[in-house]
């Protein structure tokens, strides 16, 4: 058996997105050797490569997400989302090469894409340049790619709490038990685990994930989620244009902390 699975965390509500984003994941990643797991509600996705743990009827989160990592067995688990889109292909020398860099520095999460980037440089694995994620990080958890320790991982979980509360709160345990937490600097040379980030937003497919899929021979069904109207996506995009530089500054600020406390706590 291999050291680590691949755990994407689902719901039956999206289930009209794990054919395209199954279709490029084994499209850009066509040997992976680990085993890969769908985290759903009731429903199962028919794949020959894909193992579907059902969890339940959806009461929390934190809920079915732990029910999911006590089905694996595995030491090390990769988290991702159903929306998260590869894009380009995966090498499986440097999930081997980070697997052995997380062992030899007994690391409990290994961010592998760095939104948000770490805050301290540390030093090399392989041709990656590694940071530690501070302990008092806002967003120390993260449900980014990452490869975490599985019983570490169970250790953070709150099976009352939403994922944006995982998230916020997840951040505030990890601060107090001496965990080490890591992740690559950059998104140079190249990213580990390349994927678009993210593919559904609001509750709407965004026109990019589907255009990444229609040029990957894809078609999205958004019978169910459907495409972002054009006056939404107008006020997302002006929104990450203009206030994207004052939320960075807001983030670094005592009062951010307050609000995301009062938002999610």
């Amino acid at each position: 058996m291999k050291e680590m699975a691949v755990l994407v965390c689902s719901c039956d509500k999206y289930q009209s997105a794990w054919q395209p984003m199954f279709e490029l994941f084994f499209k850009f990643w066509n040997d992976c050797p680990y085993g890969v797991y769908l985290m759903t509600n009731n429903a199962v996705f028919v794949h020959d490569r894909v193992t579907t743990v059902c969890t339940g009827d959806d009461v929390s989160w934190s809920k079915a997400f732990k029910k999911a990592l006590e089905f694996l067995k595995e030491k090390y688990v990769l988290v991702i989302m159903e929306d998260y889109l590869l894009q380009s292909e995966v090498n499986n020398e440097d999930f081997d090469l980070v697997l052995d860099y997380i062992k030899k520095n007994d690391i409990d999460c290994f961010r592998i894409f760095p939104t948000p980037p770490p805050d301290e440089k540390c030093g090399y694995c392989g041709e990656f340049m590694t940071g530690i994620i501070a302990e008092n990080a806002s967003y120390r958890v993260s449900l980014q790619a990452g490869i975490w320790k599985r019983e570490y991982l169970l250790s953070l979980i709150d099976e009352n709490e939403s994922a944006w509360q995982f998230e916020h709160m997840g951040s505030k345990r990890s601060s107090k038990d001496g965990s080490k937490f890591m992740g690559v600097w950059e998104k140079s040379p190249r990213l580990i685990f390349d994927y678009y980030c993210t593919g559904i937003i609001q509750g709407y497919w965004i026109k990019e994930a589907v255009e990444l899929c229609r040029k990957n021979g894809i078609e999205v069904d958004r019978s169910v989620i459907k495409a972002e109207p054009f006056s939404v996506r107008v006020k997302r995009l002006l929104l990450c244009k203009y206030l994207e530089l004052p939320r960075k500054l807001f983030r670094k600020t005592r009062w951010y902390d307050r609000y995301r406390n009062r938002k999610y706590s």
